[in-house]
């Protein structure tokens, strides 16, 4: 998962983008890596599969892959753009995908003092 959010993000230093590794087993691994993300200033939202395939912007593909969880990076529905096992290129099979997650720039609410209004203002940054 961390090459692949590396590699939606464009890091040039993926050392930089947190791990997921220790929240493989976890329940409430998403609750728990989006609060890691949240660091960075982004988070992971859960989609269907039918809304990645059907899905114009890139998203990550949580597939099956021999029994394990494997997520690859993919572009205009099922076009497989980035995989970080190098073991699937082109069309993503349907069929594989357990469900889609979107990375989503978080928003965080800052208050302002504001004499000219005279009270404080929210912007979102």
């Amino acid at each position: 998962m961390k090459a692949s959010v590396a590699h939606l993000i464009s890091a040039t230093d993926i050392a930089a983008v947190p791990d997921n590794d220790d929240l493989v087993d976890h329940p409430m691994w998403l609750s728990a890596y989006n609060e890691r993300l949240g660091r960075i200033g982004y988070r992971l939202e859960e989609i269907s599969a039918d809304r990645g395939l059907a899905s114009r912007k890139p998203w990550v593909a949580v597939i099956d892959d021999a029994g394990a969880a494997h997520a690859v990076v993919c572009s205009r529905g099922n076009l497989v753009r980035f995989d970080p096992a190098d073991s699937l290129r082109g069309l993503l099979p349907a069929h594989l995908v357990r469900y889609g997650l979107t990375l989503t720039p978080t928003r965080r609410v800052v208050p302002i003092w504001s004499p000219h209004r005279g009270g404080v203002m929210v912007v979102l940054a």
